[in-house]
């Protein structure tokens, strides 16, 4: 099928990327703004139950590309 119209077999199998989705990345922010403590799982949580369909992979990607991980509480030992 590839040879018959001139390209290579790789493209035709290449994965497709996603989508940017800032409208994903101001929800993550407003509720990492909310919510200081909240860490990907939380966040991803909250987004479902606001009725957005994300994958915990994609908010801690985010999160960790806009420095939005959630700040660790220090070690007092």
């Amino acid at each position: 099928m590839s040879q018959l119209v001139g390209i290579s077999r790789s493209l035709v199998y290449a994965p497709q990327r996603q989508k940017s989705r800032p409208e994903l990345l101001l929800a993550i922010e407003r509720l990492v703004v909310l919510f200081l403590g909240y860490g990907y799982r939380r966040v991803r949580r909250a987004l479902q139950l606001e009725g957005v369909a994300v994958s915990e992979y994609a908010v801690r990607k985010l999160m960790r590309e806009h420095g939005l991980m959630a700040r660790r509480p220090r070690s007092r030992g």
